[in-house]
């Protein structure tokens, strides 16, 4: 971690893309989170029919910074209903977003589970576009493109007050032991350790300045934790490699923070994008920033 800090510098960094993918339910019947599940069923997706790709994403060499995070379910799904799925692709993994929503196709196609539950990707859009990239009618109507870092550290805006929610279990670690709280200056230290991390596994330049690391810092340890609101979850997994059931889990639930937030409010809005902690690619770690005010 001390190399991306120490060379820190203004630019625009990190090229992000986040996307979407509108589903329907066939047959295919999940509780309110299966991110291992669905984990597990990209990757199989990937390897049997995009193996260059799957060695991009998936490489053994690539374990301290995969350059892909899923947004998946988190509520239930049902058969004949529809539900969204997403997945955000980093540096040079984001050229690959086509071959990606293909492969969740493909995965509706074959079945995901046990049961081999059935589903249907019918668009797929850039989160915060207008109109989808591709359609299963229509195939690809248009190219999807990155946006830099800086596209949402921009985002600044006045705020006095946040309710931070947790959709997905956030797993973090403090000297090496599992974290059962969460506070500002905690949240600030890491989503900048989390943004020069994927920096470093893409290659790209870090896109604050130690000025701003700094400014972020001073402003995360004057603000006031409000009501918190969080819970533990654990969630089980069968390993395909080991054929073993692992359990790991996280924090859900909701906090809130009073005071300045004003020089925040963008590195949150990257931090949505990023999403937080461990097991980003099991779908860990997704938030969202209420502003109360």
């Amino acid at each position: 971690m001390a190399g991306w800090l120490e060379q820190a510098r203004t630019g625009e960094g990190l090229g992000c893309l986040p996307v979407q993918l509108a589903c329907v339910s066939d047959s295919l019947q999940l509780g309110d989170f299966a991110g291992p599940l669905w984990r597990s069923g990209f990757g199989l997706a990937l390897k049997r029919q995009l193996p260059a790709l799957f060695d991009l994403l998936f490489a053994e060499q690539a374990r301290l910074g995969r350059l892909y995070a899923l947004h998946t379910p988190t509520a239930q799904v049902q058969p004949g209903q529809p539900f969204t799925l997403g997945f955000t692709l980093f540096g040079p993994a984001s050229a690959h977003a086509q071959l990606c929503v293909q492969a969740f196709a493909a995965l509706g196609a074959l079945g995901l589970g046990r049961a081999r539950g059935l589903f249907r990707v019918e668009s797929a859009q850039v989160a915060g576009a207008s109109a989808p990239f591709w359609q299963a009618s229509h195939g690809l109507t248009a190219w999807p493109r990155p946006l830099p870092a800086a596209h949402w550290l921009a985002r600044a805006h006045p705020a006095r007050g946040l309710r931070l929610h947790l959709r997905s279990p956030l797993r973090i670690k403090d000297h090496n032991q599992l974290c059962h709280t969460l506070d500002a200056p905690q949240l600030v230290r890491r989503l900048h350790g989390r943004l020069g991390q994927l920096c470093d596994a893409a290659g790209e330049a870090f896109p604050l300045s130690e000025a701003e690391l700094a400014a972020q810092r001073q402003a995360a340890e004057a603000l006031r934790l409000g009501p918190v609101q969080l819970n533990w979850r654990n969630i089980a997994r069968r390993s395909s490699r080991s054929q073993q059931h692992m359990v790991f889990g996280g924090l859900t639930g909701q906090l809130e923070l009073h005071g300045e937030l004003s020089p925040l409010t963008g590195l949150l809005a990257l931090g949505e994008v990023l999403q937080l902690g461990g097991k980003t690619t099991f779908g860990f770690g997704c938030m969202h920033a209420e502003w109360l005010d």
